[in-house]
């Protein structure tokens, strides 16, 4: 299984060895792919709810497809960038894509996709929620920034992805924040804001036990 040591203070993704966080000295917890999962799932709920809309995203008019096919699809891309960073696909950076993705990819998928560049392409799905964003603040609905919460996935996708391997060369990390830059500044919208886990404490846990008893 997937796993990840992470502080449960400040977030930061930590090598498996360490017990405690070495900056700010707050204790550390281990999560699996299962966070991740319920974050896609989330974001899957805003997308499908934005599908009342569809018809006023131009990006889409010659294409049939979905929303959430075109959202998945650009993920697979951003997980192929950055694993192609070092030129090796593993075991665990396949695993991870599969597995969150709920697919059935192969290492050649993403060796095919060897020349792709994301600082250079507009993803579509960007492209959409903007329109669609757009069109759904024409209508008072002012709070609605769903290419924000596609820009938070991709941040915090990102960076467990990297890190699946428990080690981080200079080339990703730089690949990682160079696209990560590049949509922040395409989309002027995008109000960046930290990653946090919300991981419950222990006695959270126990405390949502005994509600769940009442």
């Amino acid at each position: 299984m997937l796993e990840w040591t992470v502080c449960n203070n400040c977030g930061k993704i930590l090598d498996n060895s360490q017990t405690s966080c070495p900056t700010c000295g707050s204790q550390v917890d281990k999560i699996d792919i299962g966070y991740l999962s319920n974050e896609l799932a989330k974001l899957k709920f805003l997308v499908n709810t934005l599908n009342v809309f569809r018809p006023y995203c131009e990006s889409l008019n010659d294409l049939d497809v979905s929303l959430e096919s075109v959202i998945l699809d650009d993920l697979f891309q951003w997980f192929a960038y950055l694993g192609l960073g070092d030129e090796v696909i593993t075991d665990n950076e396949l695993e991870f894509i599969n597995t969150l993705l709920d697919s059935t990819y192969t290492k050649d998928d993403i060796y095919n996709l060897s020349d792709l560049k994301l600082d250079s392409t507009q993803l579509l799905s960007f492209k959409c929620l903007s329109e669609l964003d757009s069109f759904g603040q024409g209508f008072d609905m002012h709070n609605l920034n769903s290419a924000n919460e596609l820009y938070e996935c991709f941040k915090l996708f990102g960076k467990f992805f990297i890190t699946v391997d428990n080690q981080l060369g200079e080339k990703v990390l730089g690949d990682y924040n160079e696209c990560i830059g590049f949509l922040k500044e395409e989309y002027a919208n995008i109000t960046e804001r930290p990653i946090t886990l919300n991981i419950p404490s222990d006695e959270e846990e126990i405390e949502e036990e005994e509600e769940s008893l009442e």
